[in-house]
């Protein structure tokens, strides 16, 4: 039996699938509402994360809309249900959550290592780049147009590139001294929340609508 982060993706690419390859209909905003009743608490943060994405999301809608406005409207709205969808179900987790579902659905041992290796190393940047953030608000640097901003920029990059290539070369030499055999180990969790029960009932019922129509 597979486990809830398993279920979770399979939630996410059913969901994706069935937004994508069929006709919009109110029924794909049901998992919406309901994902949005457990996580009520986040709906400011997850919508403002949501509002960033658009604005990729917009360019190309407005590129679409001189060809077919129809087109352009169907992947402006299929595009923020799925992404809606993905943030308001993997709400509470910071990644690794998608390595365990994977690893529950089977995939190579090695491809799991290394999407949670990936993960790892994301994470380590963004708190480097927090902490070079944080030291040049203090030093009072004010982003702008000139020679020595760009100069600065250019460090800053510099040196995470430099703190990437350090800290990969770490774990792998940390990895080979333990013995690392391609398989990390992750902890599974065991029990299955309510919402996933529901999300799935909520999923099967809008296919069999979906296949009777």
């Amino acid at each position: 039996m597979i486990g809830p982060h398993a279920t979770a993706l399979l939630c996410a690419l059913l969901y994706s699938l069935i937004v994508s390859f069929s006709s919009l209909e109110w029924l794909f905003v049901l998992p919406l509402i309901l994902l949005g009743g457990f996580e009520y608490t986040r709906l400011g943060a997850l919508v403002k994360k949501l509002l960033y994405l658009n604005v990729f999301i917009l360019f190309l809608t407005l590129f679409v809309w001189f060809a077919d406005p129809e087109e352009a409207w169907l992947l402006f709205a299929r595009s923020n249900l799925i992404l809606g969808f993905n943030l308001l179900l993997f709400a509470n987790s910071k990644g690794f959550d998608i390595v365990r579902g994977l690893e529950g659905l089977g995939f190579p041992p090695a491809f799991v290592s290394g999407v949670y290796f990936a993960l790892t190393m994301l994470h380590y940047l963004r708190r480097e780049f927090a902490k070079y953030k944080t030291t040049l608000k203090a030093r009072g640097f004010q982003p702008a147009t000139t020679l020595f901003a760009y100069k600065t920029y250019g460090n800053l990059l510099g040196m995470l590139f430099v703190k990437t290539i350090l800290r990969s070369r770490s774990i792998t030499q940390t990895f080979y001294a333990r013995g690392f055999e391609g398989r990390t180990y992750l902890l599974q969790q065991r029990f299955t929340p309510l919402k996933i029960y529901l999300l799935c009932a909520t999923i099967a019922g809008i296919i069999l609508l979906k296949v009777l129509t």
